[in-house]
């Protein structure tokens, strides 16, 4: 799939949207500002992306950490019961080597614990359209949910596969444009409309009318979706989403995009 990035226009305050380009401009200069502001806005994605794979890389370390633990726990679980199997060694040896296996056992719950607290980092950041139409993921939240109950003792590997598949899944998100419709409450009024999602960094919503436009950002409790003031925002939002998804012709289009 073509990923078609737009120019966006990066405001200078929180919360507020300027017009990029004055009517007083010339075509010549309003094409070279243009430009720079996609310059800036490829470079602001960029940073995001190097930011996110900052991230999975710590995650991912911890994962080959926890996957070399638990080869050498089987290795050292199977070496146990041969030893135990081809000679006589007395209870209290037997004994020895169980102390053993639960010590490295609970060294490996350790870890797991501190992987899961990185990955449910990750769950907010995911929009709730992806976790209700990704099968794959209800296990593996299932399974970090459940990771302090009373099966978190016995299911060790299964947690460890579902921290390798939300990370999988948000990698997936991560790289691509996302266009879908979606309900969301405008003022206290539930409105259809339709969001394109640029990875994990922002998105932008607007109705088929045009008469409402939102900005969104992840955070720590979720998305949060904020209204735009500006009256041409829904409109360029729009015509974004028709670029996109390919139904309009190629051009470039200029939102509203706040650093943070």
């Amino acid at each position: 799939m073509v990923i078609i990035f737009s120019a966006i226009n990066l405001v200078g305050g929180i919360g507020r949207c300027e017009e990029a380009l004055s009517l007083e401009k010339s075509p010549t200069v309003a094409l070279r500002d243009t430009a720079a502001q996609l310059v800036e806005t490829m470079q602001k994605v960029q940073e995001e992306r190097v930011r996110w794979n900052r991230e999975k890389q710590i995650l991912e370390s911890t994962k080959e950490g926890l996957n070399r633990e638990v080869f050498d726990l089987k290795q050292a679980i199977e070496s146990a019961r041969e030893r135990i199997a081809s000679t006589g060694k007395d209870e209290q040896e037997d004994l020895d080597r169980k102390k053993q296996f639960d010590r490295a056992r609970d060294a490996l719950r350790e870890s797991l614990q501190l992987a899961e607290v990185e990955a449910r980092k990750v769950l907010p950041l995911l929009p709730e359209f992806l976790v209700r139409e990704n099968a794959k993921l209800a296990p593996a939240l299932d399974s970090l949910n459940d990771s302090s109950g009373k099966g978190a003792r016995e299911n060790l590997g299964k947690r460890l596969q579902a921290i390798t598949l939300l990370l999988a899944e948000a990698e997936k998100f991560q790289g691509r444009l996302w266009v879908r419709g979606e309900e969301r409450e405008v003022d206290g009024v539930a409105m259809l409309v339709t969001t394109i999602y640029f990875g994990l960094s922002v998105a932008f919503s607007a109705d088929e009318q045009g008469t409402v436009a939102l900005r969104g950002y992840p955070g720590a409790e979720g998305w949060n979706f904020e209204v735009l003031d500006n009256k041409s925002a829904s409109a360029r939002i729009l015509d974004l989403i028709e670029v996109a998804t390919l139904k309009g012709d190629i051009k470039f289009v200029e939102v509203p995009l706040e650093l943070r």
